[in-house]
């Protein structure tokens, strides 16, 4: 589905002076036979085509879960804000799960397409 851009934020949540807020829709499954710890802030990050890294910084829905185990062949739908510079070209979603051995995931959020990584 279509990502987000947010100029103004909500509350204390406002981008930087020369930011805004890209906020793609977060879907995950567990395919695995025990609960995944999810951390957003350590699974997932935004780079541009220059390869600057942007980190999560809010989580503007009210969904049911930021953070915490996925069950075992259970999901998580969320949206999950990043604070990149107003501008900047060619980003792409990087999910990275940080175990030895499993994929790491890139979505291009311009072209939605995505690829899997083997570590």
């Amino acid at each position: 589905s279509e990502v987000r851009r947010d100029e103004q934020g909500a509350g204390p949540l406002t981008p930087r002076s020369g930011y805004l807020f890209i906020v793609p829709p977060i879907v995950l499954k567990n395919k695995q036979g025990k609960p995944f710890d999810f951390i957003p802030f350590l699974h997932l990050h935004i780079k541009d085509e220059d390869g600057n890294v942007y980190n999560v910084v809010a989580v503007p829905s009210e969904g049911s879960q930021l953070s915490g185990p996925i069950p075992s062949h259970g999901s998580l739908r969320e949206e999950i804000g990043f604070e990149v510079a107003q501008g900047v070209r060619g980003l792409s979603l990087h999910f990275d799960p940080g175990t030895r051995g499993e994929q790491a995931v890139v979505v291009d959020l311009e072209q939605k397409h995505w690829w899997q990584f083997s570590k």
